[in-house]
């Protein structure tokens, strides 16, 4: 049976994709899905696309345990010192950027840059970050892409 989601290696074997951070040899691939990562070894380091997190998204603003509790994340985050220079992968627009200061709203985490694409045009400048399990399907849908993904050019 043929799988429904669509073989990102071969559909984007023709486009030349520029890294967004330049990492260095040596960085840190973080865990979080057993709790707190330990404390990073590297300035630059990288969070899990796709890992459940429940030890991480604590405060109310993820929902509370036994409800839609949103410990899925669905980004890539990229670790690295402030004023590294961020490039954009691919030529087009940045939709929004924004700086999460409240508690519990990704206030107070180091500074990172958190990567995610969407198939679907986000409505305001949060795009969910972190789902819930009964979400989380419908977001690889969004998030990765099916047989129907494109890319727009830019105006």
């Amino acid at each position: 049976m043929e799988s429904e989601f669509l073989n990102l290696n071969e559909a984007f074997a023709h486009i030349k994709f520029h890294p967004v951070v330049h990492l260095p040899a040596e960085y840190e691939v973080l865990d979080f899905s057993n709790g707190s990562s330990p404390n990073s070894i590297s300035k630059y380091s990288i969070g899990k696309y796709n890992e459940h997190r429940p030890a991480i998204y604590t405060s109310d603003f993820f929902g509370k345990p036994g409800e839609e509790h949103r410990d899925i994340h669905m980004g890539i985050d990229i670790g690295a010192p402030a004023a590294t220079p961020v490039f954009s992968f691919f030529a087009g627009s940045v939709f929004c950027a924004t700086v999460n200061s409240s508690s519990g709203d990704y206030g107070g985490w180091p500074p990172h840059l958190h990567f995610q694409l969407s198939l679907e045009e986000p409505k305001k400048c949060d795009m969910p970050g972190a789902v819930s399990n009964i979400r989380h399907l419908k977001s690889l849908e969004i998030f990765v892409g099916r047989s129907h993904f494109f890319i727009s050019k830019p105006a």
